[in-house]
């Protein structure tokens, strides 16, 4: 396994989050919206003008950010 950084991932790819970054309220937010230690994470789809990122986080499917999404760090299985 190898630690990589979530805006790193293509489409399609899994990841397990390995770490959060941010301050308390950044954090508190992402581990609201799923993001907890151990999550699997599925890029689903990039969008490339919007920067935006379709992501399944535990079993929902969101949207986020890119500047949201570069503050996870994940764990990707070889």
């Amino acid at each position: 396994m190898s630690e990589v950084n979530l805006a790193s991932l293509n489409s399609s790819s899994v990841g397990y989050v390995s770490h959060i970054g941010g301050n308390f309220y950044i954090k508190r937010q992402l581990q609201s919206a799923g993001f907890l230690i151990g999550t699997k994470i599925v890029v689903l789809n990039i969008t490339p003008y919007t920067c935006g990122y379709l992501l399944d986080v535990g079993g929902s499917v969101k949207m986020f950010r890119k500047m949201a999404v570069s503050l996870v760090s994940v764990f990707v299985p070889t």
